[in-house]
């Protein structure tokens, strides 16, 4: 077939045929799952201590950490994905039939907990719902160029993109399928309050910053649930969270400060580590549409020189060693398609920072905000001390806020959080450079930045679909981060978990969140 240009983008047959069967081959179709009938359940009652909650139960609506764990409970995604390599959920099986659509192939004995069949027509509405352009989903930025979604029967949908697009099997990986009948019989409102999902568990109650309660699906299609009941209660401190398992009050507790690994193993109970793509980073917010005047941030200079006024590698050494994997420049982590293992952070150098910042006309010193996630990372408060006493070293005073987890998000998806924010950045659950790099986007949502050389490598990579062509842009699209200092990324720290003594069959996943309903006690 000779070549074709596609809004500028050209292609080949045999990078069709090449996307279709590296989709084909990550698939083992996976045979059906026989329904099974509900039984007692093996552990009456399992308590969490999580860092947060969802801020809603609506969950396409919510991108915190607290979010994913929650809504994995009562919810399920078409695909799971692991650096890049998408795996079968509630979609069998999916096709690339052409550079700008993907076809994907339903289970066929899937219900939501109110008994409403899940089919095509849900991922139609659940996807419209996130397309909207008058809609409030955080998740509208991961999908740019899709433009539409066709039921093909019963089992098949299509989602159809302006142009190709490579990630989107892997960005699946990260909407919730909803039940189109209920939702809009109930309206918005009354499903938060009473949320339908196909997930392991069903919704019983939820107080926002305070708990999450659920009962064991019976009538799972993955199989029915050991577990009675499950609490989630949001913890924001570590110590707090410590505390909790330790009487005995949560069977599992999450992040627990590696520190204190040797004590609770010497205790008697379990630890549990997985990589998780999330990395501490320092964000720089200058887009112009951002609800705060960046100042002096909006000058590369001045970037660059807090960039070089950073000791990447002394923070590491000091602080997180040897749990925590050393940034290299990127804000993503190296199990993620994309990472560059080549690349390097900015070399510390105070005389250079001084340099740059004099001829940015900040000879001076200036003095600017930052606003500082609290419990969520190893030592964040200690990293901050780090930042405040080298960034002085060369003249920038920071004032910090540190906020809670809910505070935090609120100010950050109003846009006015800022102009430093310290906070994770992460590929999980898509494990694809571009779940991250899409927010740095001029239209993206949260109005971090907007740098039009960036946008272009970005929607250039999104369409390449020969795995190496795209691997290279997102190297350039990490390269222009790294050069305009767009970012300061310091660490990836991995997940570190804590389980009651006796208790088996808990799977810490990469996405953030935790397979349980299989529990066993004893």
């Amino acid at each position: 077939m000779a070549d074709r240009r596609m809004s500028g983008v050209k292609w080949q047959r045999r990078d069709v045929i090449k996307m279709a069967v590296a989709a084909a081959a990550s698939v083992a179709v996976a045979g059906r799952p026989r329904r099974a009938r509900a039984a007692s359940p093996r552990i009456n009652k399992l308590t969490v201590a999580a860092q947060s909650l969802p801020r809603t139960i609506d969950p396409n609506y919510d991108s915190n950490l607290g979010a994913s764990l929650g809504h994995r409970f009562l919810f399920d995604t078409l695909v799971t994905a692991f650096r890049g390599k998408p795996e079968p959920q509630l979609a069998l099986s999916w096709q690339g039939v052409n550079p700008t659509t993907w076809r994907f192939r339903l289970r066929k004995d899937v219900k939501f907990h109110n008994g409403e069949v899940f089919n095509a027509e849900s991922v139609k509405f659940t996807m419209d719902r996130i397309l909207d352009p008058n809609g409030k989903s955080a998740w509208k930025a991961r999908f740019p160029t899709v433009e539409r979604v066709n039921v093909i029967d019963e089992s098949t949908v299509d989602i159809v993109s302006r142009v190709p697009n490579a990630a989107l099997v892997n960005v699946m990986a990260t909407i919730w399928m909803q039940p189109a009948k209920y939702f809009q019989q109930v309206g918005e409102v009354k499903f938060n309050q009473a949320p339908v999902g196909t997930g392991p568990f069903r919704f019983k109650e939820w107080r926002p910053d305070v708990f999450l309660s659920m009962e064991g699906n019976g009538d799972y299609w993955g199989g029915p649930s050991t577990v009675g009941e499950l609490t989630v209660r949001a913890m924001p401190e570590p110590s707090t969270r410590l505390a909790a398992i330790e009487s005995g009050d949560a069977q599992i507790a999450v992040v627990i400060p590696p520190e204190q690994l040797a004590r609770l193993r010497g205790k008697g109970f379990q630890i549990q580590t997985v990589n998780i793509g999330q990395l501490l980073v320092v964000h720089f917010r200058f887009h112009p549409e951002a609800a705060l005047d960046a100042g002096p941030i909006k000058d590369k200079r001045v970037r660059r020189a807090l960039a070089h006024a950073t000791d990447v590698a002394g923070i590491h050494r000091a602080l997180v060693a040897p749990h925590a994997r050393m940034a290299q420049c990127q804000i993503y982590g190296a199990d993620t398609f994309g990472f560059n293992p080549n690349m390097k952070p900015h070399a510390y150098d105070a005389t250079k920072a001084k340099q740059l910042l004099a001829e940015a006309g900040y000879g001076q010193g200036f003095t600017v905000h930052m606003d500082s996630s609290s419990g969520m990372f190893f030592r964040e408060k200690e990293v901050t001390e780090a930042l405040l006493n080298q960034w002085a070293k060369v003249g920038v005073k920071l004032e910090v806020d540190y906020l809670e987890t809910s505070r935090w998000m609120e100010k950050w998806f109003a846009t006015k959080s800022g102009p430093v924010i310290l906070n994770g950045w992460n590929s999980a659950p898509a494990f694809d450079a571009e779940f991250p790099l899409v927010f740095g986007t001029c239209g993206s949502t949260r109005r971090l930045m907007c740098h039009k050389p960036y946008d272009e490598l970005f929607f250039k990579q999104q369409q390449a679909l020969n795995p190496d062509e795209r691997r290279q842009i997102i190297w350039q699209l990490a390269e222009v981060l790294c050069e305009e200092a767009l970012h300061i990324p310091l660490y990836e720290q991995p997940s570190i978990n804590a389980l009651a003594k006796g208790l088996s069959s808990v799977t810490f996943n990469p996405e953030w969140s935790m397979y349980l309903h299989k529990a066993v006690m004893g």
